[in-house]
């Protein structure tokens, strides 16, 4: 998933993990069948509006480059397979 993000959008845009809870099912659906998750920045500015709340907005310009990131992952997955 690095190898994708650096070379859609650079290596400068890749930032350390932060150690946070996400989604506690993920870490269930990962025992069963492999997986990976990433952040994709679309707070606007400073101002928060979290997730599940009426007042959740995000800068959707970014969306394109989430949906590139995880085709070209698909892609590699799905060749690295056929081999």
């Amino acid at each position: 998933m690095r190898t994708s993000i650096a070379e859609i959008a650079g290596f400068d845009v890749l930032l350390p993990p932060e150690a946070m809870m996400g989604a506690e099912d993920f870490a269930f659906m990962t025992r069963k069948a492999p997986g990976a998750m990433f952040m994709l920045g679309a707070q606007i500015g400073d101002d928060h509006r979290p997730h599940h709340t009426p007042v959740f907005n995000i800068d959707e310009s970014v969306l394109p480059l989430g949906a590139a990131v995880l085709a070209d992952v698909t892609c590699r997955l799905l060749r690295e397979r056929a081999l």
